[in-house]
């Protein structure tokens, strides 16, 4: 019976804070905002930067920029084709400079936090075969106006040589290039639709256009058309099987739908492919593989994942942990790691499941350590 409960909980729990992010997250996911606890005015950041590899050489292909709050993330942005990125931030979230909306970043283990704002947040930048250097935004606190953060240094993934075009330039013609980089411009716009149209003109004039198909799937999944998007992943694969973020696309398909055997196997991969930088997506796996009933393989997927996040970006580890140990019937131990998630994460709808889940794991315990007790004193 608590099994059964536990199972029902997980179900809901993995829906609600899959942390599916840029090249994973989308704008659609937990859209909520921010909250500075002022109330008031809200002033404005404009931040801008630059993209580039370690070499000084422009990164090829396309470049998503990143904010990271606490393991949570949204595409603040999309370098230009020299590389160049900038939007604007304020406590109710973020705005392309170039874009007419606002991105709202998510609250879950953040809001509510008197003055944390954007301190807990990190900048990255995300493109095909390669991974970058983080920027705090702690530095910025207090800042208004304008900030340059200077260059985001990015570097081939371990075990790969980084994706480019101009390796397939052959076989790409030239007005399939140009849709693309038309295509990349609207996308920076958060021009999705748009984009949408010029990506599935690039591939329509070469289907082997690999980049191309994967940035139609992520304008598709911008658009929530999930059945189209996971063709267009599956179809970028086909061209480039080791292509990261057409996984990355697949895994927030799956996540989003709640199909934990397609995300078991799309996240197993991705971490084939780079076991060491995305700790992000073993606790997906380990998420896939909890409702999946594989629980030996969701505690270590989740193990490994703290392993990989030296920093605790991803206080849901512990919580995630905390119910695999439950289904095993390690109340006391289960208990301990759901404590120490809601240290880090006092906060939100995860925050409150949470605090019932403790309760019910430390009434459970309470027998064991009761009878613990009894025998260690029965032998002195």
């Amino acid at each position: 019976m608590v099994r059964n409960t536990l199972l029902t909980f997980v179900f809901l729990f993995a829906c609600l804070s899959v942390l599916v992010q840029s090249a994973l997250l989308n704008a659609q996911v937990l859209p909520s905002s921010v909250d500075s606890g002022n109330t008031g005015s809200h002033e404005s950041i404009f931040l801008s930067g630059k993209v580039r590899l370690e070499d000084g050489s422009r990164v090829p292909g396309s470049v998503s920029v990143v904010i990271d709050c606490s393991g949570q993330n949204r595409t603040a942005a999309y370098a230009d084709i020299d590389g160049d990125f900038g939007f604007q931030l304020n406590s109710r979230g973020i705005s392309s400079l170039s874009n007419q909306g606002s991105v709202a970043l998510p609250s879950d283990d953040v809001s509510g936090r008197q003055n944390m704002g954007w301190q807990v947040c990190d900048l990255r930048a995300e493109a095909s075969g390669y991974v970058s250097a983080r920027k705090s935004l702690s530095a910025i606190a207090g800042e208004s106006g304008l900030v340059n953060l200077g260059t985001v240094v990015m570097y081939p993934l371990a075990g790969t040589d980084g994706f480019t075009i101009s390796a397939a330039d052959a076989e790409i013609p030239k007005q399939a290039r140009k849709d693309f980089e038309k295509g990349q411009q609207e996308a920076k716009k958060g021009k999705w639709s748009a984009a949408r149209e010029k990506f599935q003109k690039a591939v329509t004039l070469c289907p082997r256009f690999a980049m191309a198909w994967l940035e139609l799937g992520r304008m598709q999944t911008q658009e929530s058309n999930l059945v189209a998007a996971r063709e267009s992943f599956h179809a970028a694969l086909e061209v480039d099987s080791k292509l990261p973020t057409a996984y990355i696309g697949l895994a927030q398909v799956a996540a989003e739908e709640g199909h934990w055997q397609e995300l078991a196997d799309t996240t197993d991969h991705l971490l084939a492919l780079n076991p060491t930088d995305y700790p992000q997506f073993w606790f997906l796996n380990g998420v896939a593989n909890f409702n999946l009933r594989q629980y030996d393989r969701a505690e270590r997927s989740v193990l490994r994942s703290m392993q990989s996040d030296s920093q605790h970006r991803i206080p849901k580890n512990e919580y995630l942990l905390g119910l695999i140990l439950a289904v095993k019937h390690d109340y006391r131990e289960a208990a301990e790691h759901v404590r120490s998630f809601l240290q880090t994460s006092p906060d939100g709808k995860a925050a409150e499941d949470a605090h019932r889940q403790l309760t019910e794991f430390e009434k459970l315990a309470a027998p064991a350590e009761a009878s613990s007790q009894a025998g260690g004193g029965g032998a002195k």
